[in-house]
């Protein structure tokens, strides 16, 4: 299954604040499922916006790992890791004929301000 979208992936190029490190740097779209197995899924929950440095550290093996961005992507999205998992393992398996799977829904989280909530590192 391919799912190429330019609007989408410009959304992740130029200067924008690295979703990893948080510098202000010219971004570059990172997936976090590869490209590979015949399937390529450019879908805001399958990229993130990486600097040159950690786009290259990410492709090395070192952090940002899979699921550092997996969880990235989850927070910035409202949608738990989980489902984005089940989505890609979906998407990936439906034949191209066959329209894609509604991706997941943002959750509906109250704000609490008792309970820390995961912040990025910027």
């Amino acid at each position: 299954m391919i799912i190429s979208d330019p609007a989408v992936l410009a959304e992740f190029r130029g200067d924008n604040f690295c979703e990893w490190c948080g510098r202000r740097r010219p971004c570059c779209p990172a997936h976090v499922f590869a490209r590979g197995l015949g399937s390529r899924i450019d879908h805001r929950l399958n990229l993130a916006a990486l600097c040159l440095e950690c786009h290259t550290n990410q492709h090395n093996g070192a952090r940002p790992t899979q699921d550092d961005l997996l969880n990235r992507v989850a927070w910035r999205e409202e949608v738990s890791a989980q489902a984005i998992r089940e989505w890609i393992w979906l998407v990936r398996r439906t034949p191209k004929e066959k329209p894609i799977p509604p991706a997941p829904a943002r959750a509906k989280r109250e704000k609490r301000l008792d309970v820390c909530e995961f912040e990025p590192p910027f």
